[in-house]
């Protein structure tokens, strides 16, 4: 049996191997994101549905942590996130690291698609199968 910490370290790991493999390699930044869902899945299996623990990754030192632990805190913690990603995405956008403002970049496009109702997280019900951006056709 997988220990709680070890799908949180898991968690945290994927999210930097993801923003690391972006641009460079769609197949390994698919692994990445995969092994982040499945640990999310173990998360929300918690009684707190891992509010806490995504909590806390939004003010960690990796801003790619820091956004998709706010997207996925949306289905659960709506306002807390939208504040969240708001915050991000006007911390990173002057940021001089293309990498960091394109993590600005999806904060703000999270917000919006949102906002429209577009995104499809399907986090509750431990169904964790695409990108938290995808839009809906």
């Amino acid at each position: 049996m997988v220990r709680s910490a070890d799908y949180r370290k898991t968690f945290t790991e994927g999210c930097i191997k993801y923003a690391q493999n972006l641009g460079v390699s769609a197949s390994l930044a698919n692994r990445a994101y995969s092994s982040v869902t499945k640990s999310l899945k173990r998360l929300r299996n918690e009684e707190d549905k891992g509010e806490e623990f995504l909590r806390d990754l939004t003010v960690h030192g990796n801003p790619w942590i820091r956004v998709l632990a706010s997207a996925f805190l949306l289905p659960i913690a709506e306002e807390f996130a939208k504040i969240r990603l708001e915050e991000l995405s006007a911390e990173l956008d002057s940021d001089p690291l293309f990498s960091t403002r394109l993590a600005g970049f999806e904060a703000r496009q999270l917000l919006e698609q949102w906002a429209l109702g577009r995104l499809r997280l399907h986090l509750m019900n431990g169904e964790v199968e695409i990108p938290p951006w995808q839009i809906t056709p």
